[in-house]
């Protein structure tokens, strides 16, 4: 009976070893095809700020640090905890080396009730809604996982990193270097492109 026992459970041992080795797998290459993805942001969301309502104009090159939250979104739960954001807001105006862009999308019916929310919780930094869906549209391939909500991309879209660097210490390390290695690519080609009009003149 006791040999019978060890054997059931190696073989539930070995099944469940090789279904989470499935699932990683899976979540493995969903994440190299999302990072394979450019991702945009459209002009004209609205942005709810301590000034007012505003309109996104994409003027900046630099990376950008994007925290989305979809329609299956808890809203209220969110945007009462968006002061965990905010250190990342206070590190992009002091470094000037990233932008942080907050984006809601949710269901049209539950527009007003987001827009209401974030007018109540009076968050210190412009915090951008989707409010016919154009962010969703244009960035079709962003899983529904909320893992791959949180993302880093470079100056040209491409993402860097996957993640919320503000729910853990690894997930900040992670983020710190994605940014440290985008920096380190921009002042090289910048270096590059000195030395080319040296060259020439």
């Amino acid at each position: 009976m006791k040999v019978r026992t060890s054997i059931s459970a190696v073989i539930l041992a070995l099944l469940l070893f090789s279904c989470m080795s499935e699932k990683e797998k899976r979540i493995r290459e969903q994440l190299r095809s999302f990072m394979s993805e450019t991702v945009s942001v459209p002009d004209n969301l609205q942005g709810i700020a301590p000034s007012g309502t505003l309109l996104y104009k994409d003027t900046s090159s630099l990376p950008k640090l994007i925290f989305y939250y979809d329609s299956s979104a808890c809203n209220e739960c969110e945007i009462a905890h968006l002061g965990n954001l905010e250190w990342f807001y206070v590190r992009s105006a002091e470094e000037r080396t990233f932008d942080v862009l907050t984006i809601f999308s949710p269901s049209p019916e539950d527009y007003a009730g987001v827009v209401e929310l974030l007018e109540i919780q009076d968050f210190d930094y412009p915090v951008y809604v989707d409010f016919d869906g154009r962010f969703r549209r244009t960035n079709a391939f962003i899983p529904e996982d909320v893992r791959f909500h949180s993302f880093l991309t470079d100056g040209s879209g491409r993402i860097r990193h996957v993640g919320n660097p503000s729910v853990s210490e690894s997930l900040e390390k992670s983020f710190d270097r994605a940014l440290d290695g985008i920096v380190r690519e921009s002042s090289a080609r910048t270096i590059t492109v000195i030395n080319l009009k040296n060259q020439r003149t």
